[in-house]
C-alpha cells in the first residue's frame, strides 16, 4: 500500500483482507554527480566511487556514485552536496525520494498485489480490487486558524454524523476536550484506511495539535507516530489561474486525501490509488501533487527501470529554430469555426486521447527526437524528424495509461469510472507536460510536433467527413461536428471506424443532436466562438459548453435558470417550436426577478477565485478581501472567496447578508443568461429588457 522512511530502513505497509501490516527492510540508496566534484569529495571526506552508467540518450558516462549515508537525511545530504560544489556540476537519481526507489529497485507499484514468500516481497501481477475503508472529517474551529493559534473546536463531523449530535461545542476548554475524547474514540473505532478532509493539510495539524493539548491520545499514524505539524503553503499559476495550496502532510500506516487540491478534487480515493498503481508514485503524494506530477514519475520509473542515469535538474537542449520556422510550427491544434445558429441532425464524433495516441504512434520523446542516427520519420509540416529505431521512454511511459483508459472505456461500471476519471487528466496533462520547465525530458520542439500531428489528423478527417458526404459545421482540436440530413447511428459508427483506421486513434460518438445550437459573441454578434453551445441529444439528454449553466462564477440562481430554459426548448423539434415558446420563456424570467428578494442566499452567491490581496480599483474583491481581513481571515492569492451582492450594489460576505439582494445586478445576470442563448434567435439584448418589463408598449412586428 505505501512505503516511508525511518533511520536507515524503509517500512512498508501490507494490506490483507483482515489485517494490516508493517514490515522493515534496510535500504541502501546512491546519487550520481560529474566526475569534476571529485575533489571536492575527497576533501569532505565523502565516500564515493566510481561508475559507468548510460544517459537517457543510450551515451555512456563517467560517474561518481555517492552512497547515501542515512536515508532519514537524503534532502539535507543532496543539498549539502550542491552547495558544496556551489551548484556547478549536475547531479543524477537526487530527486528520487528513497522509498520511492526502494519500489522501484524491487519492481513494486502502491496499491498493488504483492506475494509475501520467504522474507521476499514481490508482485504478484494479478488485478485485484484495493480494500480501503475510507472517513470524512470536517472540523469546524470557532476562528481563523492561521491568525488565531488557540482557536477552539466547536464541532466534528465524522461522515455524516456529527460527534455525539453536538451543533455548537467548545464553548471552553471542558466541553472541547470531552468532543475530542468522543472523536478519538470513534475514530480508533472505525480505523480507517484513507482519511479525507477539505484543507486536510492545514485541518488535520490543527485538530492533533488541540488533542495534544489536552493530552488525548489518537492514532492518526497507525505506527512510527510523528509528531503532525502545519508546514505552510503557497501560491502558483496553473494554466493561466493564480493557484493556492498547503504544503503536504504525510501519514504512516494511512492515507491522507486534501479535497482542495487539484486530484483531491477530481478523484475518489479509488481513482488516486489507480494512478499510483500505474505510475509507481506513492498514494499520498499522487493524492498532493498533480497528474502531470504522477506522469513524471512513471518516466523515472522508466528511466530506473532501463538503468538510465535520471538528470536532477539538467535539461535537454533543444536544437536551434530560426524565427521563421519559430512562427511556423510554434501553433496549437487546428480548430473551424462553427456555423453559428441553429442546426439539426448533427453528431459529435471525438479522439479517445487524441493527443497521448500521437504520441505513442509517432514517437514523440526527447531521446528520439534529438537522436543522431536511426532510422528516421518526418513530423508534417515542421523541420522536425524522430527516430523510429526503438520505442521512446515518454511512450512507453505513457502505454499503461493508454490502455487502462482504453480498457476502462468498454467496461464502464460505476467504479470503472471512478478509476478512469484520474486517468483521463493524466493524459491530459501529458501533452503539456513535454514543454513544462521542471519536466525530465521536455523540449519544446516536441510540443510543437505533436500540434503538427493534431492539425494534419483533423484535416484529414475533415476532408473524409467531406467526401463522404458530411458537412463539417464545427471542429476543435479533437473533436468534430458533422450534421448530415436524417444521419443515422450506423452512418455515425461506420464513419468512426473509417476514421480509426485512417488514424490510428480510438473514436468515440458522442451521440446524435435532435438540434444544436452554437452561439456567436455578445459582443461581436458576427464572431463565432469556439467550444460555446447547448443542444439537446436524440436520447434528450442536454449538453452545454461554455455558457452560463457550466461557469463556477455564475451563482446557482442564474444556472438553475438557465438550465430550466434549455430544458424547456428541448421539448421542441424546430427552430420555429422554440422560437413560438420564447413569450413563455420571458414570463419565466418575468416571475423569477420578481422572486429575487424572497430567494435562499445558497442561490445568489458568488464563488470568485482572488488572484491578490491588495486591489486598486473598487471591484467586489477588494471589498470582499478587506472585510476578511478586518475579520481576522488570512487570505492567499488562489484561494476562493464567496460574496452577495446585497442592496444598493454593496457586496457582503454570504454570512453578513441581511436578505435584501441588489435585485438590478441579478436581473442583469439573469437576463444575460437568457440573452445569451436567445441571441442565434435573432434577439438583441435590448429585445429581452423591453419584453420582461412590467408595463410597455408593443412593437408592430409583435403583430406579424
Amino acid at each position: 500500500m505505501d512505503a516511508y522512511r525511518k533511520e536507515n530502513s524503509v517500512v512498508l505497509w501490507i494490506k490483507t483482507a483482515k489485517d494490516d501490516i508493517r514490515i522493515e527492510r534496510p535500504f541502501q540508496t546512491s546519487i550520481f554527480i560529474g566526475p569534476a566534484a571529485e575533489n571536492m569529495l575527497k576533501r569532505y571526506d565523502i565516500t564515493y566511487r566510481h561508475a559507468r552508467k548510460k544517459t537517457y540518450m543510450g551515451r555512456e558516462k563517467h560517474v561518481l556514485e555517492l552512497p547515501v549515508p542515512k536515508l532519514s537525511s537524503f534532502e539535507k545530504f543532496v543539498r549539502d552536496i550542491e552547495h558544496a560544489t556551489r551548484h556547478r556540476i549536475n547531479l543524477y537519481d537526487a530527486d528520487i525520494k528513497p522509498e520511492q526507489m526502494f519500489l522501484y529497485k524491487h519492481d513494486l507499484r502502491p496499491c498493488s498485489a504483492v506475494q509475501v514468500e520467504g522474507g521476499k516481497i514481490v508482485g504478484s501481477g494479478e488485478e485485484h480490487p484495493v480494500p480501503l475503508k475510507k472517513v470524512r472529517i470536517k472540523v469546524c474551529p470557532s476562528a481563523d486558524i492561521h491568525l488565531d493559534k488557540d482557536a477552539r473546536i466547536r464541532k466534528i463531523k465524522l461522515d455524516s454524523r456529527y460527534i455525539k449530535g453536538i451543533e455548537d461545542s467548545g464553548e471552553d476548554e471542558e466541553e472541547e476536550r470531552i468532543l475530542l475524547q468522543e472523536f478519538a474514540k470513534q475514530f480508533q473505532a472505525a480505523d480507517p484506511d484513507v482519511i479525507v478532509m477539505d484543507h486536510a493539510f492545514a485541518m488535520l495539524p490543527y485538530l492533533a495539535g488541540r488533542m495534544e493539548r489536552h493530552g488525548i491520545s489518537c492514532p492518526f499514524h497507525r505506527w512510527d507516530h510523528v509528531q503532525i505539524r502545519y508546514k505552510g503553503g503557497r501560491s502558483f499559476w496553473s494554466y493561466g489561474q493564480v493557484r493556492y495550496r498547503d504544503y503536504a502532510v504525510r501519514l504512516r500506516g494511512r492515507f491522507l486525501v486534501d479535497t482542495n487540491t487539484f486530484v483531491g478534487t477530481e478523484c475518489e480515493p479509488e481513482g488516486i490509488a489507480e494512478i499510483a498503481q500505474l505510475s509507481g508514485t506513492l498514494f499520498q503524494n499522487t493524492a498532493s501533487r498533480s497528474f502531470g506530477a504522477a506522469f513524471q514519475t512513471a518516466l523515472v520509473r522508466e528511466m530506473v527501470r532501463r538503468d538510465y542515469l535520471v538528470p536532477y535538474k539538467e535539461k535537454p537542449i533543444d536544437r536551434p529554430l530560426s524565427m521563421l520556422e519559430m512562427v511556423k510550427t510554434d501553433r496549437g491544434g487546428h480548430y473551424h469555426d462553427p456555423k453559428v445558429g441553429f442546426h439539426t441532425d448533427v453528431a459529435e464524433i471525438d479522439f479517445t486521447s487524441m493527443f497521448p495516441w500521437l504520441i505513442y504512434n509517432h514517437n514523440i520523446s526527447a531521446d528520439c527526437m534529438l537522436a543522431e542516427k536511426g532510422h528516421f520519420v518526418d513530423i508534417p509540416n515542421t523541420p522536425f524528424k524522430t527516430s523510429i529505431s526503438k520505442k521512446g521512454l515518454i511512450p512507453t511511459a505513457l502505454k499503461p495509461f493508454i490502455e487502462r483508459r482504453m480498457h476502462y472505456k468498454r467496461n464502464p461500471s460505476a467504479i470503472n469510472k471512478k478509476r478512469a476519471l484520474g486517468l483521463k487528466w493524466v493524459l491530459v496533462s501529458c501533452y503539456g507536460y513535454l514543454r513544462f520547465r521542471e519536466f525530465k525530458l521536455g523540449i519544446p520542439t516536441s510540443h510543437m510536433a505533436i500540434c503538427a500531428l493534431a492539425r494534419e489528423t483533423l484535416l484529414k478527417v475533415i476532408m473524409l467527413a467531406e467526401k463522404k458526404g458530411f458537412e463539417v459545421v464545427h471542429a476543435i482540436v479533437d473533436s468534430l461536428f458533422i450534421r448530415k440530413k436524417g444521419i443515422t447511428d450506423d452512418e455515425v459508427k461506420d464513419f468512426c471506424t473509417e476514421v480509426e483506421m485512417l488514424t490510428g486513434i480510438p473514436i468515440t460518438s458522442e451521440g446524435i443532436f435532435r438540434w444544436i445550437v452554437f452561439l456567436p459573441s455578445v459582443v461581436d454578434p458576427h464572431r463565432a466562438l469556439p467550444s460555446t453551445y447547448y443542444g439537446v441529444f436524440r436520447h434528450k439528454e442536454i449538453k452545454a459548453r461554455g455558457i452560463e449553466v457550466r461557469q463556477r462564477s455564475a451563482p446557482m440562481a442564474v444556472k438553475f435558470f438557465q438550465n430550466r430554459i434549455i430544458e424547456m426548448m428541448g421539448e421542441c423539434d424546430t427552430e420555429q417550436e422554440i422560437k413560438d415558446r420564447v413569450p413563455e420563456f420571458f414570463r419565466y424570467l418575468r416571475e423569477l426577478i420578481r422572486n429575487i428578494k424572497h430567494m435562499k442566499k445558497e442561490y445568489l452567491i458568488l464563488p470568485v477565485r482572488i488572484t491578490k490581496t491588495e486591489y486598486k480599483h473598487n471591484t467586489p474583491q477588494k471589498t470582499i478581501v478587506e472585510r476578511l481581513k478586518q475579520k481576522g481571515v488570512r487570505l492567499n492569492p488562489g484561494e476562493l472567496v464567496e460574496y452577495i451582492f446585497q442592496e444598493h450594489g454593496m457586496p457582503v460576505l454570504p454570512e453578513e447578508y441581511n436578505g435584501k439582494p441588489d435585485v438590478d445586478r441579478y436581473s442583469d445576470l439573469l437576463i444575460r443568461a437568457l440573452f445569451v442563448i436567445l441571441q442565434p434567435f435573432g434577439y438583441r439584448k435590448e429585445d429581452v429588457i423591453g419584453r420582461i418589463r412590467e408595463e410597455r408598449q408593443r412593437r408592430i412586428d409583435e403583430f406579424q
